[in-house]
């Protein structure tokens, strides 16, 4: 196709919007989101560690504590999605039974401003690193998966960045 310029990435400024909507089923879930840097800042790769480290489906921080201690959800995740205007990082959390959406947004930020005070555990910093850079490795196993890595990072990054070994952004990434 044809070339298409990409937008100058600007400074990203702050902005909250909030989104209700209803459905017959009462299941509320409360979704939390920040926008972060463009694709090729080195902060990606702290942003996906935290997110694993936040969302984790078996042993992440927010799992721990919104659905294991308080009780109030189901589930908790988080994720980080680069992108070449800015990032997404969402927050996602599914009320219990019988638990409001105000109850779960209360407790929900409150997790999240409670566990980005506390320092982050050195072990824990490590499994996220070893878990995402193997996930990265045989993603791109077969010759169909490592096609796709390599045409997103030369699409993304106009070249091969880390389509052969490990993402540079977070094997530097520190709890600092």
């Amino acid at each position: 196709g044809a070339d298409v310029p990409r937008p100058v990435v600007g400074k990203q400024r702050q902005a909250a919007s909030r989104i209700e909507l209803r459905d017959k089923v009462p299941n509320p879930i409360v979704v939390v989101g920040y926008t972060g840097p463009s694709v090729e800042a080195k902060e990606n790769g702290a942003l996906t560690i935290a997110a694993d480290l936040l969302g984790d489906a078996e042993i992440g921080l927010l799992r721990g504590r919104l659905v294991n201690e308080k009780g109030v959800a189901t589930y908790a995740n988080a994720t980080w999605t680069p992108g070449l205007l800015g990032g997404r990082f969402t927050i996602e959390a599914g009320a219990a039974e019988g638990v409001s959406a105000a109850t779960l947004e209360t407790e929900l930020k409150a997790a999240i401003v409670d566990t980005v005070a506390r320092p982050i555990d050195g072990a824990d910093l490590q499994r996220a690193r070893r878990g995402l850079l193997l996930a990265a490795r045989l993603e791109r196993e077969s010759l169909k998966d490592r096609t796709e890595a390599l045409a997103y990072q030369a699409d993304m990054f106009g070249k091969v960045t880390y389509g052969f070994g490990d993402d540079p952004d977070i094997v530097a990434a520190d709890a600092a």
